[in-house]
């Protein structure tokens, strides 16, 4: 069943503080700015229509993104939610989601919106470095942001986790420590977003004045393909990486690692960089299924090129092919949900999985 999220957005709307990262009325882009909870119907009846005169079923999800959603008034948080409940007991809506700062999520918080029928939260976690949740001015630290974790957990609601590498002050060995930390608490997704500099704000003023050096893609591709390697080895689906060009207003972007594949790019790091590991010493021949054949290139080539980097002293042919051809003896090196990759003497099997994690 495809999935559809309609998101509503509340700019900055209840947020503690402005982030020094941070200026959602310039990242808005195809959410829906909400003026008034009767539009919650509106748009949510036009989505069910659409997808019922499209093909096959969809699972369409209300989200009431940006902002602090649970540090909105109560009285707004239930007026939202008792729309989207509404609409939910219909059958218009087939679910909720909402997200919100990790300060503003306790035991009663959670309860109270897994009882207003919410089924998902994403956390802003952004980091669990404290000097760095410091100096982005986030106004909790690593043992507040983890507790936020688990009390949604506690209250049966679905965790997504967000994290955002190349904050200030947050050097590789911060990002994998919060990839780390973000994998032990075993949340039901994950999303990342590489620190983009955002004209007008704080960031912007900090790398206009030489304070802050923002990440190139080839960066990212690096960094977050070894967040990847911890994240999704341990079977947590990262669901997006990377702000989407329809997410941002023109211009806004000044700096940073801004790209339209910037996910492509990042996946594609993390099947060579799990290659290049199980390589050995030898030559090595590669057979990928077709079906991944152009994640194993990469955007513009940059997989191949990357591969050959790695492995400047080998010999590495690729070829596509059959990888569920491979002999019975080949041994699984490693493995996620999207692909496992086998080997058996010097040839290595790049096998694609299906979205239930079975061979495919």
């Amino acid at each position: 069943m495809t999935a559809k999220i309609l998101p509503f957005f509340f700019p900055n709307s209840g947020c503690p503080s402005r982030c020094v990262y941070c200026d959602q009325s310039r990242t808005m882009g195809n959410a829906l700015a909400l003026p008034a909870v009767h539009d919650v119907r509106r748009y949510a009846e036009q989505a069910r229509a659409e997808s019922v005169a499209g093909r096959g079923p969809v699972r369409l999800e209300a989200a009431y993104f940006g902002g602090t959603f649970t540090a909105l008034s109560l009285e707004l948080q239930h007026k939202y939610l008792g729309a989207a409940a509404a609409l939910k007991a219909e059958g218009v809506i087939d679910a909720v989601r909402v997200s919100t700062h990790p300060s503003y999520v306790d035991r009663e918080i959670a309860d109270r919106l897994s009882a207003s029928g919410v089924d998902t939260v994403e956390l802003g976690i952004q980091s669990f470095a404290d000097r760095v949740l410091t100096r982005c001015g986030r106004g909790y630290d690593e043992t507040e942001a983890r507790s936020a974790c688990r009390e949604v957990k506690a209250a049966g609601l679905d965790l997504v986790v967000q994290l955002m590498p190349f904050l200030p002050g947050a050097d590789e060995n911060d990002d994998l420590c919060s990839a780390r930390v973000t994998a032990a608490l075993e949340p039901g997704a994950v999303r990342i977003f590489p620190t983009v500099v955002i004209e007008g704000t704080r960031l912007h003023g900090w790398w206009q004045q030489g304070d802050y050096r923002a990440a190139t893609v080839p960066d990212a591709v690096d960094r977050v393909a070894k967040m990847l390697k911890i994240i999704v080895s341990a079977h947590i689906p990262v669901i997006r990486i990377g702000l989407q060009v329809s997410e941002v207003t023109d211009g806004a972007v000044v700096a940073g690692p801004y790209h339209p594949a910037l996910g492509e790019l990042c996946h594609s790091g993390l099947l060579v960089d799990v290659i290049a590991e199980h390589a050995g010493g030898d030559d090595l021949a590669v057979i990928v299924d077709p079906a991944l054949a152009s994640l194993l290139t990469g955007h513009g080539r940059a997989g191949e090129t990357r591969l050959e980097s790695l492995l400047p002293a080998r010999r590495v042919t690729v070829e596509v092919g059959d990888a569920s051809a491979a002999p019975p003896e080949a041994e699984t090196v490693w493995s996620c949900d999207r692909f496992m990759l086998m080997k058996y003497n010097k040839v290595a099997y790049v096998k694609r999985r299906t979205a239930h994690g079975a061979d495919g």
